[in-house]
């Protein structure tokens, strides 16, 4: 079976959801895109965005690896993305990913520590880390 960036987003929301340090604070807002339209008043904060980048796959399809950028967003304030990244960073960074109803498993591992900044479209604050992330099956 080859491996698909949709399971391995799937593994790494699993992770995020299964830790109520962080669906405490979030709820189930982890998605697997950016929005683009911020002014239908229906996107609720804080929340985190799981934005998957370049990457490669074997010849055989079987294994994968990518770049995905992880963001936190908040419309109160940067020390609410820190600390919900902070319980982020301790749930995923170099954590096993698999679950019972996916074929692929893997892990991943922080790449790049956290940034900051306003975005001025959403009128949110975020931080934003990368991590690599491997998976087969």
């Amino acid at each position: 079976m080859s491996s698909s960036v949709q399971n391995a987003l799937s593994l790494i929301r699993n992770v995020l959801m299964s830790d109520s340090s962080i669906t405490d604070l979030v709820l189930d807002r982890i998605h697997n895109t950016h929005f683009y339209d911020f002014d239908n008043g229906t996107v609720e904060y804080p929340l985190i965005i799981l934005d998957n980048r370049a990457g490669s796959a074997n010849y055989s399809t079987a294994s994968q690896s990518f770049q995905l950028n992880l963001y936190v967003y908040s419309m109160m304030s940067l020390d609410e993305c820190f600390q919900i990244y902070s319980n982020v960073y301790s749930a995923l960074n170099a954590t096993r990913l698999h679950a019972e109803h996916i074929s692929a498993s893997g892990y991943l591992v922080e790449t790049g520590r956290p940034i900051n900044g306003f975005n001025s479209e959403s009128k949110s604050y975020f931080v934003m880390a990368q991590y690599q992330v491997y998976t087969a099956g």
